[in-house]
């Protein structure tokens, strides 16, 4: 895992990932979001797809990928995936950002 994230499950927060310092200088930015470009996902801690129900608003920016993960269930655990593409070198890179959903003030690492 790249990074932590604790989520209240009546709020929603946005998160972003830079892939500056992990593409070539020759890339200026990223893909697109969309098939076999850059992507973002989400699945739950047995492995199911949740991506259509938690993610929502995934935008590409020069080099950075962001998301805005809500509709939490309090007490789950979730990895979401980043996956950066180059524009220009298509050279792929991922990120991995684990999500808890806990009350506000209650986390566990």
């Amino acid at each position: 895992m790249d990074t932590v994230l604790v989520v209240d499950p009546a709020s929603s927060k946005t998160y972003t990932f830079d892939f500056a310092a992990d593409l070539p200088s020759t890339d200026s930015a990223l893909s697109n979001i969309g098939a076999g470009d850059s992507t973002i996902d989400a699945f739950n801690f047995a492995g199911t797809d949740v991506g259509s129900t938690i993610l929502s608003a995934k935008t590409r920016t020069g080099k950075t990928l962001l998301v805005t993960i809500g509709a939490l269930t309090l007490g789950q655990e979730y990895r979401v995936r980043f996956v950066g593409e180059g524009a220009t070198s298509g050279q792929k890179f991922t990120k991995w950002l684990q999500v808890l959903c806990r009350n506000e003030g209650e986390a566990e690492f």
